[in-house]
């Protein structure tokens, strides 16, 4: 599957009906998940904090029938609202980060930061990323451990702005 077509797929899940063969981009919220899918054989795994995988609607149901621990324990995290929603787990993953959670990015609280950073949702990480290359140049994010862990969840480099 060429990028284009997996992404016009992964784009029209976001429509209200959701099919079984349409392609759901899963994040991984913690390191080290693997699946093998009990239906189709496809084996997935995740291997940092942050990575993702693309699955069938139709494999994430099986999923969480036969393994719902992959979400109640918050280790994946499908990143369309339609699908979380079929599959019941939405109020699982009611947690989101918001503008006003910036504020947390100022404090010393290193795992309340990286509990949320996770729920960032995809589209809106590179403005978030701008945002916190300028607050750490502008010396608001001071906390190194949350600079670092910042710079793992975002990809980007903001040492050298210290």
């Amino acid at each position: 599957m060429d990028q284009n077509t997996a992404t016009a797929e992964v784009q029209e899940t976001t429509a209200k009906s959701i099919r079984d063969n349409d392609v759901i981009v899963v994040k991984s919220l913690v390191p080290n998940v693997y699946y093998t899918c009990s239906k189709t054989l496809d084996t997935f795994s995740w291997a940092d904090v942050g990575d993702t995988e693309e699955m069938t609607f139709a494999q994430l149901k099986v999923m969480k029938n036969k393994h719902g621990g992959y979400f109640t324990k918050k280790w994946l995290y499908p990143e369309n609202d339609m699908a979380r929603k079929k599959l019941g787990i939405d109020s699982i993953f009611a947690v989101t980060f918001e503008k006003k959670d910036m504020k947390l990015l100022y404090g010393n609280d290193v795992a309340a930061v990286k509990e949320k950073l996770h729920y960032i949702p995809a589209g809106e990480r590179a403005s978030y990323a701008e945002r916190v290359q300028k607050d750490v140049r502008q010396g608001k994010i001071a906390n190194v451990k949350i600079i670092r862990l910042l710079e793992k969840e975002l990809g980007i480099s903001l040492m050298d702005l210290v």
